[in-house]
């Protein structure tokens, strides 16, 4: 079966991105060029998501989405909508602006401008007729260096992720490449992650493609050292090509390459990233208490 059935036998979805906001932000010369028109902005890499958004629409064949994201009309609509979910005035906006009052219209906080809140994950869906639906939590406050890092170190003391790796193979389709609610493999392979009662990081389970190349991580991007370089699964592996990914290609902290998931030891340590909590590292860890082999 092709990934084009796949995708049309799929039940409704819709395709979305989650962004994260974050006053420390506006003090990034990284940010800002990642913005609108050079304007510092709150919001981490807020031109490659609408990019990602932009190039899942025209690949789903969306029209209506299409012509709400292109061009710089696009990309001023996803950050005016952004700014209004949180109750913020962007002509005003500046690093004191009290971006953490932002849940006044979270269902996950009480409406209270309240100073102490930590930042917010904003979750941005459109749907095939163009419609934009904005939501938001909480996520933990982090520093600028683990959000734009100039290199990433072959070794770290402290892990910030428990990583694991799927015992079963995942299917490439547009739904891997693309970010869409459709995640039924996502929710099947997270679910094999063992609890760890003694140890509140958070957690990771890398996918492998029916070729037995890793794809991606669940929720994030995975950088492997290999032949004296970071490498980041290829695009032709199938998963999906995050914000933090083009990021680190285009900075060249990593290149793309395969890597084989039967060739990933216990212990190894791996880079992860995505668009809400920027850079963090762990090392593999057993998934079942024994060698971990992929089938495919």
């Amino acid at each position: 079966m092709s990934s084009a059935m796949l995708v049309y036998e799929s039940p409704d979805f819709e395709i979305f991105t989650s962004i994260r906001g974050d006053a420390i932000l506006v003090e990034s010369e990284f940010n800002t060029e990642l913005s609108i028109i050079g304007q510092p902005s709150p919001f981490y890499m807020l031109r490659y998501h609408r990019d990602r958004l932009l190039a899942a629409a025209k690949q789903f064949g969306w029209a209506k989405a299409v012509q709400a994201l292109d061009d710089s009309a696009g990309l001023l609509l996803l950050e005016r909508r952004l700014f209004e979910h949180l109750e913020l005035d962007p002509g005003n906006f500046n690093v004191q602006c009290p971006i953490k009052v932002c849940y006044i219209s979270s269902d996950h906080l009480p409406a209270a401008a309240n100073h102490n809140l930590p930042p917010p994950q904003l979750r941005a869906l459109f749907s095939p007729s163009g419609h934009l639906t904005i939501t938001s939590m909480p996520t933990p406050p982090l520093s600028l260096s683990t959000l734009f890092p100039t290199t990433l170190p072959r070794f770290v003391e402290s892990p910030t992720w428990r990583i694991f790796v799927s015992p079963h193979s995942t299917l490439a389709t547009l739904h891997t490449i693309h970010k869409t609610t459709f995640r039924d493999s996502y929710n099947s392979s997270r679910s094999l992650i063992p609890p760890s009662p003694s140890s509140d990081l958070p957690d990771e389970i890398l996918l492998i493609n029916a070729d037995g190349d890793v794809m991606e991580g669940s929720i994030t991007t995975p950088y492997f050292w290999r032949g004296g370089r970071w490498i980041t699964p290829a695009t032709s592996s199938g998963g999906n090509l995050g914000t933090t990914r083009r990021w680190a290609l285009e900075r060249g902290l990593c290149v793309e390459g395969q890597v084989k998931g039967g060739e990933l030891d216990i212990g190894e340590g791996v880079w992860l990233s995505n668009g809400v909590r920027g850079w963090g590292w762990g090392r593999i860890e057993d998934l079942k208490g024994e060698s971990q082999r992929v089938s495919v």
